[in-house]
């Protein structure tokens, strides 16, 4: 895997250097200003971007447009046919729709633009020192997954084409299929992956929710939160003897007291821990950066690791398999242990 990051880093810094030399000679366009001369080129392109832009809120324009933005940002470009292949899979009414309604539209152009410019040597720098994934936010709050399949760099499933068209206000990476943002809450996507025919998980953390307080399922429920859940895999249950297991399940308390304690009452991501720990978190020593729950008067302590083997973090040493899932009110964390509040160090 190193050796094609290393090669991909070669690559990305010879065309950045070609790309600059370019650009020595005149003033380089705005980001809405390549798309613009895109759709007028001999074999046009970003005709349906362009057009998506311009039916949503004009705010995007402007950033897109603003040659003094600042910090510049980085647009992940989807191709014509990457539109045509979202109207094909979801339906031409159902396209249509997000067309039509300026508020869906908005967010899914700001999802497909992050703050920061982050040109081709830089993701595959990261790439290379986060253990060949990483989690990149975006200008809607959410977050995108970036990882390599093979010698191919993916952006949530989207396969980059072409790197590094250069702005005055950022950089545009094309890629071959539209991104969607999440707009499911968390309880919604636990109910869904709990009934997955195929693989279910988080079956257990659901039953517990609902032998709970209605207020937890309430709190997972709320669109309008913003909060951080550490969900415990059904493995992570079964570690409970059945005896055990089914006591906590009847103990509504007890039951309600350890769900809250796998709660943020903030929206706490990979790019928090890693790159601003202070921001969010209520202190930091050796041992980590404390958070407080949703429990009142109980905290969790997340530690992260930047090793060879990638970025890693755990809270309260139980490993975080998964970061970052998103949800419309918030983040999902999938850890391997259940937390309990008298773990706490």
């Amino acid at each position: 895997m190193k050796n094609v990051l290393l090669i991909m880093v070669v690559l990305f810094a010879g065309l950045n250097l070609a790309l600059a030399q370019e650009s020595t000679s005149e003033a380089l366009p705005t980001l809405a200003e390549v798309v613009v001369a895109a759709t007028q080129g001999e074999a046009p392109e970003f005709t349906t971007l362009l057009a998506a832009v311009e039916a949503a809120d004009p705010t995007v324009l402007g950033v897109l447009a603003n040659p003094a933005l600042s910090p510049r940002v980085t647009v992940f470009a989807p191709t014509d046919q990457a539109f045509a292949d979202l109207q094909g899979a979801i339906g031409e009414e159902a396209f249509n729709a997000i067309l039509a309604d300026p508020a869906q539209l908005t967010e899914v152009l700001l999802y497909h633009v992050a703050p920061g410019y982050e040109d081709a040597q830089w993701i595959s720098t990261t790439l290379m020192t986060r253990g060949g994934a990483f989690s990149l936010p975006t200008t809607n709050g959410q977050h995108l997954d970036v990882a390599l399949d093979g010698d191919k760099v993916m952006v949530d499933g989207a396969t980059v084409i072409t790197t590094d068209i250069q702005a005055s206000n950022g950089v545009i990476h094309v890629i071959d299929r539209v991104m969607l943002p999440e707009l499911r809450t968390i309880g919604q996507i636990l109910g869904a992956k709990a009934n997955t025919p195929h693989s279910p998980e988080f079956t257990t953390l659901l039953t517990a929710v609902d032998s709970a307080d209605p207020a937890v399922l309430a709190t997972l429920a709320d669109p309008e939160a913003s909060i951080t859940l550490f969900a415990p895999t059904d493995a992570a249950f079964a570690a409970f003897d059945a005896t055990r297991l089914q006591a906590l399940l009847m103990d509504r308390r007890n039951l309600t007291e350890i769900l809250l304690y796998h709660v943020l009452p903030q929206e706490v991501s990979t790019v928090t821990i890693y790159d601003e720990p202070l921001l969010l978190g209520e202190a930091t020593t050796s041992e980590g950066t404390f958070f407080n729950t949703a429990y009142p008067g109980n905290r969790v302590t997340i530690h992260f690791m930047l090793d060879r083997g990638g970025f890693r973090a755990d809270v309260n040493r139980a490993n975080i398999l998964r970061y970052d899932i998103d949800a419309v009110n918030g983040v999902i964390h999938i850890i391997d242990t259940v937390l309990r509040p008298d773990s706490e160090r």
